[in-house]
């Protein structure tokens, strides 16, 4: 990966179209190593004024995520603990002293058979933790919860071991389905966003309260903007009511309006994408103007000073996106 240069895998996955796009709006990225054009994304997201977290979904350059991708939890098949704690280290350096990059994630989503509480929170987030902490003390932290980022209910029975200078916070996932059946369409919607809210309150919203209240951003949600299928629809108003009144910071999936390469498939669209399949306007306006409300500052300190905040709201939160 560090003498990959990024020309290769359009070569190699003959994305003739996609990397004729690359050579007329920016040829010098063919000629850069795959960390090096990481970088100038990075750079190029700064320069506009993003703020961007470095997160880390997979070990594999596959889609994510499934319970059976052998990705899912250290020392599953394809998820070597101790390569992806020097890796994380390796980023966390690579970015240090670039104040776009407010922190680094972790893993993404984790999930699958092998998933243990005690060792994903007391032992691989406090030893990933420690390695981004030293490599870069300006970045915070941001730590998964289990069963795919909906879990954090081990810490009702448990404490932090280190909060890492409080640099140290959590995030969640939440869509629409999850559970038996659709709720959203088969039952009563009142009932479904009951149930939704109070699965989000029990297993993550919780460890935004009491003595030791920690940090939660919220850096996946989103719905299918293409279609706006009903079940979408509704959660977006459910959700949205929910992170309002907890004024949480968030980011949403997914920025990009299509992909180089997904399973298999050469320009798939991305229908939850903020943008259209060619990334030249928004693909669904109505949707933007419905998280009006989630991008403002609903609560805080009762003397404003911009300094003292620090807002996640509407940064997209992955970015492992390239879009030459």
């Amino acid at each position: 990966m560090q003498t990959l240069r990024s020309r290769n895998p359009f070569d190699r996955l003959n994305l003739t179209k996609a990397k004729a796009g690359v050579i007329k709006n920016n040829p010098f990225v063919l000629k850069m190593t795959v960390p090096q054009a990481y970088e100038a994304v990075v750079n190029a997201l700064g320069a506009f004024g993003l703020m961007v977290d470095a997160d880390n979904h997979m070990s594999d350059p596959i889609w994510c995520c499934s319970n059976d991708d052998e990705n899912g939890f250290p020392n599953d098949p394809r998820f070597d603990p101790d390569e992806w704690i020097e890796g994380l280290g390796l980023v966390a350096q690579l970015f240090k002293g670039k104040t776009q990059v407010i922190s680094i994630g972790l893993r993404n989503e984790p999930r699958g058979k092998n998933q243990n509480a005690t060792l994903w929170f007391d032992q691989y987030i406090m030893k990933a933790a420690a390695r981004v902490h030293q490599a870069n003390p300006d970045v915070l932290v941001v730590a998964s919860g289990l069963n795919f980022a909906t879990d954090l209910t081990y810490f009702k029975d448990h404490s932090l071991i280190s909060n890492f200078d409080n640099k140290l916070i959590f995030e969640g996932h939440s869509y629409s389905w999850g559970g038996q059946g659709n709720p959203w369409v088969d039952g009563s919607v009142n009932k479904a966003c009951a149930d939704k809210i109070g699965s989000l309150n029990n297993n993550l919203g919780f460890v935004t309260d009491g003595d030791n209240a920690v940090p939660l951003f919220f850096s996946e949600f989103g719905v299918d903007r293409k279609q706006m299928p009903a079940h979408d629809d509704r959660f977006l108003s459910c959700f949205s009511t929910w992170a309002a009144e907890k004024d949480l910071d968030w980011g949403l999936w997914a920025f990009q309006g299509s992909y180089y390469y997904r399973q298999n498939l050469t320009n798939m669209e991305e229908y939850f994408g903020v943008l259209e399949i060619d990334w030249n306007r928004v693909k669904n306006p109505k949707v933007e103007r419905r998280l009006g409300l989630l991008k403002q500052k609903l609560l805080g300190m009762s003397t404003f000073d911009p300094s003292h905040i620090l807002s996640f709201s509407c940064i997209i939160c992955h970015s492992f996106f390239f879009f030459f």
